[in-house]
């Protein structure tokens, strides 16, 4: 499943998002990519991606935290805070 948020022009090295966006958790995945572009006058390009691991907020229903991002397989190229809330 693929959800984007919407863009925050002029957000620089910080944006701010500030958006809601809903995802399916299919039975036995418990992980989510994340992936971060840049959008300007070239095509989207990749700034970030991680993977975050869904178990807490399965079990405990909500979740929130700094993520780690990597960089075309460098780790700890940036952070993103996520709040995270399950709905069975």
């Amino acid at each position: 499943v693929i959800k984007r948020t919407k863009t925050d022009y002029g957000g620089g090295l910080y944006p701010i998002w500030d958006d809601q966006v809903n995802i399916p958790v299919a039975a036995g995945h418990y992980q989510m990519h994340v992936q971060i572009f840049d959008k300007d006058t070239k095509p989207n390009n990749l700034m970030g991606d991680g993977i975050v691991d869904l178990k807490k907020v399965l079990r405990d229903k909500e979740h929130d935290g700094y993520f780690p991002l990597n960089f075309r397989g460098r780790q700890g190229t940036g952070v993103i805070y996520l709040e995270l809330t399950f709905y069975s």
